[in-house]
């Protein structure tokens, strides 16, 4: 399985514009006007289990664990361990919430749990790896997700060419403002 890459710009960004209006999220977070269309979904939908790849800083983790019921669980997966222990701690306050120290195609390949009412994929942006991610997640064959479950993709617009990935797949891309080099949300409804 290939290691994830490091994303060279953590860290830059936000140094470079410590007066931005939105500086904590410069360095790769995903942008609070899409989380804010990604919480609408959840609250719409009332999902069970919610699975978000890539936790990062944890403020879309955070913001997830929100907009869910208080019977509904969120499972979190961040490959850096530096990532991961800082989430871990950030979130402990969370019962509802499990964050992992796993890489997202491995999770999926193993995983042996009820299927995802919601899906929110924001690790490794490469497409061959999103690609996997979505294949997994949409087989026939022991589904991953459950009926009518939504799946979302950020970054799908700008540098990483997600749009086709997702297309492919029956989904389209919201066009929404990019802060850094990529932006934009992929949508996946699943059918019955």
């Amino acid at each position: 399985m290939p290691k994830p890459i490091p994303c060279p710009v953590i860290g830059v960004l936000s140094e470079m514009f410590p007066d931005h209006p939105y500086v904590e999220y410069l360095d790769g977070s995903t942008e609070p006007w899409t989380v804010n269309v990604i919480c609408a979904l959840v609250r719409a939908l009332a999902p069970k289990l919610v699975l978000e790849t890539g936790t990062f800083q944890a403020r879309t983790t955070r913001r997830l664990q929100a907009a869910m019921g208080d019977d509904a669980t969120l499972i979190s997966l961040e490959s850096y361990t530096e990532y991961w222990e800082k989430a871990v701690a950030d979130c402990s306050d969370l019962d509802n919430v499990k964050i992992l120290n796993v890489e997202a195609v491995q999770y999926l390949l193993n995983y042996e749990g009820p299927a995802f009412n919601f899906v929110f994929l924001d690790d490794d942006h490469g497409a061959e790896h999103v690609g996997m991610e979505l294949d997994l997640l949409l087989r026939k064959e022991e589904p991953l997700m459950a009926s009518h479950s939504i799946i979302c993709v950020h970054d799908v617009n700008g540098i990483f060419g997600l749009k086709p990935v997702i297309e492919a797949r029956g989904g389209f891309a919201l066009n929404l403002p990019i802060l850094h080099r990529s932006g934009g949300l992929g949508i996946i409804q699943c059918s019955p």
